[in-house]
This record gives structure tokens, sequence and C-alpha cells, in this order.
């Protein structure tokens, strides 16, 4: 298959295709003409790059992901993402608490005297 077919066959822009090649991640092989062409290998290599790729995880750690199989990477995501999530849920109860704050006067002239 060629770079026009896979590309729209798995929705990855031929950009990012060739991105992947020059990183190392693929290398298809080339016919006769000169032309690179994707066997069912680079095809699955790269529907697992874009499933990485959906997970917020870089080139760089795709590439020591699946060519160096460092899986600890997902438990490093796992942990960024629940770091987010505590983040997240802080700021929600701190607009919770001010909103409370600052619709009761008498909340709001007890926090001004301490």
């Amino acid at each position: 298959m060629y770079i026009q077919e896979l590309s729209k066959k798995l929705r990855i822009s031929k950009k990012a295709i060739n991105l992947y090649e020059e990183k190392g991640l693929i290398q298809p092989q080339k016919d006769n003409k000169g032309y690179r062409v994707y066997h069912k290998h680079e095809q699955q290599m790269l529907l697992r790059i874009k499933q990485l790729r959906q997970m917020n995880f870089t080139i760089a750690e795709i590439k020591e992901i699946l060519i160096e199989h460092h899986y600890e990477l997902f438990e490093k995501k796992k942990a960024d993402y629940q770091k987010q999530i505590y983040d997240i849920e802080t700021s929600i109860d701190s607009l919770i608490l001010y909103k409370n704050v600052l619709k009761d006067k008498k909340i709001w002239v007890h926090c001004l005297r301490i």
C-alpha cells in the first residue's frame, strides 16, 4: 500500500507518516520505482502510534514504548493524569468555596477580619 492509500485508510496525515518514518518508528520498503510501500507491519505500527498519540504520549515516549519496550511510561502517564484530576478537583472546590463566600456577605465580612 502506498502512502496516499494508507493515509486515507488510517486517517493519518502523510506529513505525520513521514515524520514517524523520520523518527525511526516505521521503516517502509521501496518498490522497484523507489516508492515507499507500507505493509501490514507498518500499518499496525501506525495504528499503535495513533492510539498512543490519542493518549497524549509524545513521539519520543512512543518510541521508548514501541521500540525500547519501556512500558513503565504507562504508569508515569497514569500518575500525570491523576495529578491533573487532583488539580482540577482542587480548583473546583476552590471555585465553590469562593462563590459561596462572595454570595454570603456574613462569611465575606468574617473572612476580611481574619
